[in-house]
């Protein structure tokens, strides 16, 4: 009974008496001049306005990611991790490809052709990335 009372003597305290209402009948969140409502006070509304807020922003990013405007940074470090050491693994091998055909090549123009040959296929290896599809979801 206590605990009631005080309870109403608290939330009236903090709803103001001319408070907007919604809908339900219930006061709405109406922010004060130059106050930010998500970060104000740390009463029953102010907590229900951060909640609102974080649910709207996490139905926003879901959304996002459902119209595949939005993919997870889990499954970009995935595809990039491997092209980069698929391409590190094409460059270390380079000098065991090329070596015997380099060892009997005298003309520098030929060699520097094998050479950008090896090079481009390692970069065509990186700029091959592709998210396939349902990499991107949880």
């Amino acid at each position: 009974m206590i605990a009631d009372a005080q309870w109403k003597a608290n939330t009236r305290a903090r709803i103001p008496a001319r408070a907007a209402r919604d809908e339900t009948g219930l006061p709405a969140i109406v922010p004060a001049a130059g106050a930010d409502p998500v970060h104000e006070g740390d009463g029953y509304w102010s907590s229900r306005g951060r909640r609102e807020a974080a649910e709207a922003e996490l139905a926003e990013l879901k959304l996002a990611e459902q119209r595949k405007d939005l993919i997870r940074v889990v499954a970009v470090e995935a595809v990039w991790s491997g092209l980069l050491a698929a391409a590190r693994e094409h460059l270390l091998q380079v000098r065991s490809r090329l070596a015997p055909l380099l060892a009997a090549e005298t003309d520098v123009f030929k060699i520097e052709q094998l050479l950008d040959a090896e090079h481009n296929q390692a970069l065509q290896l990186l700029s091959s990335a592709e998210l396939r599809e349902g990499e991107g979801a949880s």
